[in-house]
């Protein structure tokens, strides 16, 4: 193998990989980078068995050819390097040299067939593409949602549902104690309904590699007979492959409050304030409550650490048949629940202090479960 590269793009390619590179040293081919040279082009390839991540960089390729070689230490040498351009040979004695002007560096190779075997293209089915700036503001948002608990694995996931026919893909994750909720809009209908249990963790590194990215992302699921059940989002010269979560996600539908005749209306930059100036005072675990008849204030705090109350000029209450209501919320989770619909103004439906609350924007819901008084 010899080709020549800009070093600049090979340094933000094997930074945009890194995240899939394990650590794990029982099995030392998974701490490595795989290049896999053809003509113009320079694939790099990660993976922890989990996640996987593969992208190309233009290079001027004179002999292709594969190697593997150790992600960190790579990263290191090129960071280094000083050339607007470096050359990679492999040598006969089992490495690479890499050339950047009057130096040469020699690395070692990795054994390249430890490295797990890629993903065919014929093992997935395209599905569907997606605006990437829609699917990254929805990701970032939903995964958010998602536990951490891996005791309960279906809910460490985000879970893709696509209907046939319907323009629209649904984006869910709950940890139990908080719902997401949010739909972005397909390019085209879906031929087929399917249903993926995505990694929380996969849906965040993707949310964060693609950025600011514009264009599409197409998704592909697994292709009938496949014996893998993954999932494939490529967007451009990036690559992502996931293996799926295992189990039935819960009804979600069943806990979603539906919008009543109770709610509260308020300027979200004005909660948002007063939950922050709340949590100078309240302590940690405990809730903040609202208390709501016609207007809301917003109390934080204790008698022993201090007390915080603040009226929320720009907020109303209708009560319906509820009345005056007083309904504690964790302030970490309000706060995320504002941000999640991201609007101006927010509608909050509130049932009572015990019920889930839901907040309500046109492609999305947060539903948020309230948290005792003490």
């Amino acid at each position: 193998m010899h080709l020549d590269v800009i070093t600049k793009d090979l340094l933000r390619a094997i930074k945009t990989v890194s995240p899939a590179i394990s650590n794990r040293a029982a099995l030392p081919a998974l701490t490595g980078l795989r290049l896999q040279a053809s003509e113009g082009r320079l694939d790099l390839a990660g993976t922890d068995l989990d996640l996987t991540i593969t992208v190309v960089v233009d290079a001027a390729v004179s002999s292709a050819g594969a190697t593997l070689v150790s992600a960190k230490t790579l990263q290191k040498v090129v960071s280094a390097c000083v050339s607007e351009r470096i050359a990679f040979t492999t040598t006969d004695t089992g490495g690479i040299s890499i050339e950047d002007g009057s130096r040469t560096i020699f690395l070692p190779q990795l054994p390249l067939e430890d490295w797990p075997r890629p993903a065919a293209d014929d093992g997935f089915t395209l599905l569907g593409s997606i605006p990437a700036v829609l699917l990254v503001d929805a990701l970032a948002k939903v995964v958010l949602c998602a536990s951490g608990n891996e005791a309960r694995a279906v809910l460490t996931s985000v879970v893709f549902f696509i209907t046939s026919g319907s323009p629209v893909a649904r984006l869910v994750a709950t940890d139990s104690y908080r719902l997401g909720i949010a739909e972005i809009p397909l390019e085209q209908p879906a031929d087929a309904s399917h249903t993926f249990l995505v990694p929380a963790r996969t849906c965040a590194v993707l949310a964060k590699l693609l950025g600011s990215a514009d264009g599409s992302v197409e998704l592909s699921g697994p292709a009938d007979g496949s014996a893998r059940a993954q999932v494939r989002f490529q967007a451009g010269n990036l690559r992502v492959e996931s293996g799926l979560v295992e189990g039935e996600f819960p009804n979600w539908e069943t806990i979603t409050p539906t919008p009543g005749a109770s709610y509260l209306d308020v300027d979200a930059a004005e909660l948002a304030s007063a939950i922050k100036a709340a949590d100078s005072v309240t302590p940690a675990g405990a809730p903040v409550r609202l208390e709501l008849d016609g207007e809301c204030t917003l109390v934080g705090g204790t008698p022993e650490t201090g007390e915080l109350r603040a009226r929320l000029t720009t907020a109303s209450f209708t009560g319906g048949d509820t009345g005056e209501l007083v309904v504690g919320f964790n302030p970490g989770f309000l706060a995320d629940a504002l941000r999640f619909v991201d609007q101006h103004r927010v509608r909050v439906y509130i049932v009572d202090g015990l019920k889930p609350a839901l907040f309500e924007a046109p492609d999305r819901r947060h539903v948020l479960m309230p948290v005792r008084p003490r």
